[in-house]
């Protein structure tokens, strides 16, 4: 009696099984699962957006003065104002970021409260989340460079007259990192305080 011919289809139906197990196989140029997405990112002349799907978020800051702090929205989602807090894994920490369309830029939209981080008070005020709206004041482009995310608020893109430095105004953590206050500043590249790590 020849055996391989037994043994033959029992290793063909383990090998079937054994794929259907693994579930489909990531496509080409896609996270795996539990890894971050590509960095959004501008592209062409015209600065229009990469469109990477939505995805949820934790973002920390590239300042070592704001170690173990995660951007936050106040009173666990409820309050209005944005802030920088100790990581916790709550869900008023936890951010969808997504192009949208009409406004041009990507939003940055809060997982605890549906609402969308808004900075109409403008230079030095600290940012507050609203209802989404499709505003220039909640539409940020979104400059990537090693794993890092610069956020700049399209309402504000040049600085005022007697301000020196960078065109645009950036999602900053106030006092260098220290402070838990989160506001718009003048972009500087470099600073670590304006610099988000995603997760």
């Amino acid at each position: 009696m020849n055996g391989s011919r037994r043994v033959a289809p029992v290793l063909a139906a383990t090998a079937a099984a054994l794929a259907l197990c693994a579930g489909p196989s990531v496509a080409v140029g896609q996270p795996a699962a539990g890894q971050p997405a590509a960095p959004v990112a501008q592209a062409g002349a015209a600065g229009v957006a990469a469109d990477y799907p939505p995805r949820t978020y934790t973002l920390t800051s590239n300042a070592p003065e704001a170690s173990g702090r995660c951007l936050d929205v106040w009173d666990w989602g409820n309050g209005p104002w944005v802030q920088m807090w100790g990581c916790h894994g709550g869900v008023n920490q936890s951010w969808n970021i997504s192009f949208n369309a009409t406004s041009g830029g990507y939003q940055i939209q809060s997982n605890a409260s549906g609402k969308c981080v808004d900075g109409y008070r403008g230079r030095g005020q600290q940012v507050v989340q609203l209802p989404c709206d499709n505003s220039a004041s909640q539409a940020w482009t979104v400059p990537a460079s090693a794993g890092r995310w610069r956020f700049v608020n399209r309402a504000f893109p040049g600085v005022p007259p007697g301000f020196p430095g960078p065109s645009g105004q950036c999602l900053d953590i106030y006092d260098w990192g220290r402070g838990n206050v989160v506001q718009l500043w003048d972009c500087g590249y470099g600073q670590g305080n304006q610099e988000w790590w995603y997760n």
